[in-house]
């Protein structure tokens, strides 16, 4: 069973992450030549966000597949709640932020 969990692992670092990376580039350029729509730039800022969280996810996980882990229980504690932290504010504060301040949204 732990083998199945170490290529989950190598599977969200080397598949995943750079997955996300290439779409959060393609959101990126897309909103650069299209800056009037505006679902470009909120998605953009979210795949940003998902792909800072997988790539740290990834990494988290292998180490705490390595023994000993390079990064203590309490380092990883501290980076995988401000990862979801993350993902549970920045999206939605920014969408707000567009629905209630922006008059173009």
């Amino acid at each position: 069973m732990l083998q199945i969990a170490n290529l989950l692992a190598i599977a969200v670092l080397f598949i995943g992450a750079p997955l996300n990376w290439y779409v959060t580039w393609r959101l990126w350029q897309l909103h650069r030549v299209n800056p009037e729509i505006r679902v470009l730039r909120e998605r953009g800022i979210v795949a940003t966000v998902v792909s800072l969280t997988v790539t740290l996810f990834g990494l988290i996980f292998l180490n705490n597949d390595a023994l000993p882990p390079p990064f203590s229980i309490e380092v990883t504690k501290i980076l995988t709640r401000f990862a979801m932290l993350m993902i549970a504010v920045v999206p939605a504060v920014y969408w707000l932020w567009l629905y209630l301040f922006d008059d173009k949204a």
